[in-house]
């Protein structure tokens, strides 16, 4: 695990880099995909930030932290 996303924004920040534009685009379709999965259990996470995004490998993005997440009734 490389911790979460907030420290990969800072450690780049420090070191004085930009993100590799493909980089950014993997970790957006993994955030989309995780939503999109949420979001077809019915469940909203509500407290989405780069704290609670979790960098498995320097692509692979997690959503974590669903401690504020919300069970909807599903819409008829």
């Amino acid at each position: 695990p490389m911790g979460d996303l907030n420290s990969l924004v800072e450690k780049q920040k420090t070191a004085g880099k930009l993100f590799v534009d493909n980089l950014l685009w993997k970790i957006f379709i993994h955030l989309c995909l995780g939503i999109e999965y949420l979001h077809s259990k019915d469940i909203i996470h509500r407290d989405l930030k780069t704290l609670n995004i979790f960098m498995l490998k320097e692509s692979v993005a997690k959503i974590g932290d669903l401690g504020c997440a919300l069970m909807v009734e599903p819409a008829p």
